[in-house]
């Protein structure tokens, strides 16, 4: 029975030193106000944790100066003095009495203020007002981040309720232990955000291995969240032991807040009311798979994008030839050459992108649809799959290709020429040759051909072109597959999902295909087998809302039974998380030195230390772009007749010695030279964007250094 009423009168309170006082008798509470409640110690170096064990060792009365406060880089919180590590001398009555002359000045300086300000605190001015003109005046009270030079502790200490206020320590053997646990506050749902933070709801954090929650336990500020639920997230607490004024041993537990998962805690799943009595289903559950992921991000993204390609080149195509008419007829012929060239060298391209998402499809289907992949290659029956599946077959066998577009992309080499020694038809490449006897009629067919010609897609090394900048036909490499079945055409309707009318009701144009596609996604992602080793993590959008959390510390002792449940400490103060880029955040000053001496007799005293891997099919690429000048660039984007294109890149071919054999590179370069190159860069750009930002008076912002002189005089 001892040991129970021993139990029942353990409590949590905040840490001993800012509200307790030793006395003859034992303890006595001095500061009621955060007695109560387990303290936030602020920080603003990456030495934090020396500082808070120097502080305890020597003075932990002044413990209370390093409470948090809200602050912003323009108003920081005013950092305490470093407390001096003191050394004990080998007179206990020579440590007593220096400790007795430094608490009779503290003393003084308490009788002449209030308590606040013998701690060096300031009034926290956290948003619990419903008026929006007073809170905006107001500094929320926000944890910043390791990253912006600010480390945060919470500290409590668990007292047991005995004569003299005795320290309660945990039994490790029968598995007790301390932690801490983060608090979101919400407002109930219908209520305004702005009205008072005690009126909002706590919520517990959930995670999980397919994702995070926040399940409702009630409203704040009420016994009922002074409780743990089932697999709530629980933070590591130390201990900390210190000698108070009378040298009494005393213990402190602390933790250090992470503030830098934010995003974690940000983006977690708002749920209700945590299940009774059983594990909580996190609602993160149902998420995507690995196949399902695999199939969005190698197949239906790269198909929408595809789209939106060949709707771009659509468009371009109409604002170049028709908003410039030619007044002769030579200029009308050159307006037409030049949109064949166009459509030919966007075809080609979009045949290339159509190629490899056909592979990844078909690598897909194999791999996560085996049945329906054998009905594709003719190796099974289609009577043996189930009905949903039937349909998926032959949703892609009626995905077909319209004979319009059949007859815009094969190659045409009935062309004819006049050499002296009379008419004659032109040799035409046999590998540039793509006809009819080329093209695969439906998805299907088109799938099953690209995983055929697998290993020429993965060996090429070139872009898919089959003409010239004159409209002549070339040699194109052989490794290209010998089929045609482009997902998307700047002027024709591509090959689109035959999905049910119904499902695209209202679209049009772009939008309907790409509707399309997202159906056809949806009806393999049904068949695909729930699979749990294969969840992954859902990404969440994040939730933008303002952020508020609490911490309360927790003792657990599992041993115990249902009787003596976790004891959940009251709520810290209110506080906000910054984002990485909260502009009320400090930022820790970064130097990055430029050269000083910028003459060629300067410069080229750097050590070239820093080298490119360069293989040899970029280093021909490389070769070919270092012929290109100012002059090209401003052409390449000017509309007809002024209208040039770039030089094609993927005509150059590897790199070669003088023996024939491909070579690759490695070039070397002194990165104080990069630096100045990425300087003149951003002056550029920061330049050209300030005609829509306006932001060069509040971006950029030199300062003098006098002495600092490029050359040594």
């Amino acid at each position: 029975m001892v040991a129970i009423k021993a139990r029942a009168n353990i409590r949590w309170l905040g840490p001993l030193p800012i509200w307790g006082r030793p006395t003859t008798a034992g303890l006595r509470i001095q500061n009621t106000q955060q007695a109560g409640q387990p303290a936030i110690l602020r920080f603003d170096h990456d030495e934090f944790m020396e500082e808070y064990l120097a502080t305890l060792n020597s003075e932990p009365e002044r413990l209370g100066e390093w409470l948090a406060q809200p602050e912003t880089w323009r108003d920081p919180m005013a950092s305490p003095t470093r407390a001096a590590r003191e050394i004990k001398e080998n007179s206990s009555v020579a440590f007593l009495m220096n400790k007795t002359r430094r608490l009779t000045r503290e003393l003084k300086v308490a009788r002449s203020g209030n308590q606040a300000q013998s701690l060096n605190l300031r009034p926290l001015k956290t948003r619990v007002t419903t008026d929006p003109v007073v809170d905006a005046a107001l500094l929320p009270f926000k944890l910043f981040q390791a990253t912006h030079k600010r480390h945060y502790l919470v500290t409590a200490s668990l007292i047991s309720g005995e004569a003299g206020l005795p320290d309660c320590e945990p039994d490790l053997r029968h598995r007790e232990q301390t932690g801490f646990v983060i608090r979101r506050l919400l407002p109930p749902e219908g209520d305004d955000e702005k009205a008072p933070l005690d009126s909002w709801d706590e919520y517990a954090f959930v995670p999980g291995a397919r994702g995070n929650s926040w399940y409702n336990i009630g409203r704040h500020n009420t016994t009922g969240t002074q409780r743990l639920i089932a697999n709530e997230e629980t933070l590591p607490l130390f201990p900390v032991n210190f000698h108070n004024g009378c040298d009494n041993e005393r213990r402190l537990h602390t933790g250090v807040i992470p503030v830098s998962r934010r995003e974690v805690w940000m983006g977690a799943s708002v749920e209700g009311e945590p299940p009774a009595g059983g594990a909580l289903e996190n609602s993160a559950a149902n998420g995507s798979s690995m196949a399902s992921l695999l199939l969005q991000t190698d197949v239906v993204a790269p198909w929408r994008l595809l789209l939106e390609q060949a709707e771009f080149k659509k468009n371009a195509a109409a604002k170049t030839f028709t908003n410039f008419p030619g007044d002769s007829e030579a200029d009308t012929r050159a307006q037409a050459e030049d949109r064949k060239h166009l459509l030919r060298t966007s075809r080609d391209e979009l045949q290339t992108g159509s190629w490899y998402v056909l592979l990844d499809f078909a690598r897909f289907l194999e791999k996560q649809l085996p049945d329906i992949w054998q009905v594709l290659t003719g190796a099974a029956d289609a009577e043996a799959l189930a009905d949903d599946e039937q349909a998926l077959v032959g949703l892609l066998r009626a995905t077909g290709l319209s004979w319009q577009l059949a007859s815009a992309i094969v190659t045409r080499y009935w062309y004819f020429s006049y050499p002296s020694a009379g008419w004659g038809v032109r040799a035409v490449p046999e590998a540039a040759r793509y006809s009819f006897l080329h093209v695969k009629w439906n998805l299907a067919e088109a799938i099953v051909a690209a995983r055929a010609a697998e290993q020429g897609l993965e060996t090429v090394d070139t872009l898919f072109s089959r003409y010239t900048d004159n409209n002549d036909l070339v040699e194109i490499d052989g490794n290209w597959p010998g089929f045609l079945f482009p997902l998307a055409d700047p002027d024709y309707t591509a090959p689109m999902p035959a999905v049910p009318a119904s499902e695209l009701t209202g679209l049009s144009g772009l939008d309907r295909a790409q509707a399309a596609v997202d159906a056809l996604a949806a009806k393999i992602e049904a068949l695909l087998p729930p699979v749990a080793a294969t969840l992954i993590e859902s990404v969440p959008v994040g939730d933008h809302r303002e952020g508020w959390f609490v911490v309360r510390c927790v003792y657990e002792r599992p041993n115990c039974g249902p009787l003596f449940p976790a004891l959940v400490s009251a709520p810290t103060q209110k506080f906000q998380m910054a984002s990485f880029f909260d502009p009320d955040a400090p930022a820790r000053p970064v130097r990055i030195p430029m050269p000083l001496d910028i003459s060629p007799a300067g410069l080229r005293k750097y050590q070239k230390n820093t080298g490119f891997v360069i293989s040899d099919m970029l280093c021909g690429k490389i070769k070919k772009m270092r012929g290109l000048t100012f002059g090209d660039l401003v052409l390449s984007v000017l509309p007809w007749p002024f209208h040039k294109d770039l030089p094609n890149l993927d005509k150059t071919g590897p790199c070669k010695e003088g023996d024939g054999g491909n070579i690759g590179m490695i070039c070397s370069l002194s990165i104080p030279v990069v630096t100045i190159c990425a300087l003149v860069l951003m002056m550029i750009v920061v330049a050209l964007f300030d005609l829509f930002f306006r932001w060069i008076p509040y971006l950029f912002v030199c300062l003098p250094i006098p002495g600092l002189k490029g050359k040594k005089g």
